[in-house]
């Protein structure tokens, strides 16, 4: 379904840039400058169908998790049974990890 906005008033606009934000689009107006954020605009814009985010999550990330976690949880357990604890996919679990890369902290 399309929806057109009417940018008439600055409370239009302030709400329109406020739904952006969930798909990592900002407009700054003094500044006449737009920014995105690559990973999360990319993980919105590709998800078309599939299951949905669960409650744990924010911003598309898992709020309670990180990285180096995961990895202390290998050693004692298989991918199957923290993907599980998750609520997530054995697939997911491994494409969060590689999206975090190198940065131990970073939440999945």
């Amino acid at each position: 379904m399309k929806k057109t906005y009417s940018l008439d008033s600055e409370e239009d606009i302030l709400l329109f840039n406020e739904q952006l934000k969930a798909f990592g689009i900002t407009i700054d107006l003094q500044k006449h400058e737009a920014s995105i954020d690559p990973p999360l605009f990319l993980r919105m814009k590709n998800r078309n169908a599939g299951r949905p985010y669960s409650i744990l999550k924010e911003n598309g990330y898992l709020a309670h998790i990180t990285k180096g976690e995961v990895k202390e949880r290998m050693k004692n357990e298989n991918a199957d049974q923290i993907a599980s604890s998750l609520g997530i996919s054995r697939r997911t679990l491994f494409r969060r990890l590689k999206e975090a890369q190198s940065d131990e902290d970073e939440l999945l």
